[in-house]
């Protein structure tokens, strides 16, 4: 009896750190369903990448409900720091899931137009966006993976810059159209893609916060209010 219940503890001592690997997949998952979205987005609409965004996205739900019955599994047994693993754990597959919603939501909105997406003199900007938010990717996972503070400060940064662009560029957008009954047609998506985009890297910045902040701090920096 002795030996079936320490086997038993032993298989479950390591859900946590499966689980957090599941999370690594999921973060990997959301960089994939995000690049697709964008390269695809100032292109031709194709259902067929709406339809793959949409399986990718039911991957990363699927693989977060898995990580939650694991992490739950590990509660019942696990003391300590094992706790704080694991309740971490679960605070970031819900960020990871919001990045899949919020990518499948550029997704959608690229499968509504009838042609090529113009974001007219913000193209430029979009892109550049684009490219900071794949490297975030990359940096938050080097952080998350590692336990690298340096990483998950720069991370931060690399939000705080991308945020605040978005930001600014939406304020000019307004601006621009104050006197106006619409917003000029050309920056209808970009109005959107801005959300999205500063919403994707909010959340990966609270998965970077989890490696510098205390638990009750996690996704908030400074007064910042967490999504």
């Amino acid at each position: 009896m002795l030996s079936r219940i320490f086997k038993f503890l032993t298989e479950k001592t390591g859900l946590v750190s499966d689980a957090r690997n599941e999370a690594l997949n999921m973060l990997d998952h959301g960089r994939r369903m995000f690049d697709i979205v964008m390269q695809t987005l100032l292109k031709t609409p194709d259902v067929n990448v709406l339809n793959q965004i949409k399986h990718l996205d039911q991957d990363i739900n699927r693989v977060q409900r898995a990580v939650r019955r694991k992490v739950m599994e590990q509660l019942v047994f696990c003391r300590g720091q094992d706790i704080i693993d694991a309740i971490v754990l679960l605070t970031v597959v819900v960020d990871l899931e919001r990045i899949g919603d919020y990518t499948k939501n550029i997704a959608e909105l690229a499968d509504m137009m009838s042609k090529r997406c113009s974001l007219g003199k913000k193209e430029e900007l979009v892109k550049n966006l684009h490219s900071r938010t794949m490297a975030l990717f990359g940096t938050v996972k080097y952080a998350y993976e590692r336990n690298s503070a340096n990483k998950a400060r720069k991370a931060i940064k690399d939000y705080e810059y991308i945020g605040g662009t978005c930001d600014k560029n939406l304020e000019e957008i307004f601006q621009s159209a104050i006197g106006e009954e619409l917003i000029p047609n050309e920056y209808l998506a970009v109005v959107l893609i801005l959300r999205y985009i500063k919403r994707v890297s909010a959340h990966l910045k609270n998965v970077a916060t989890t490696v510098i902040n205390p638990i009750d701090q996690i996704g908030f920096v400074g007064d910042e209010v967490k999504d």
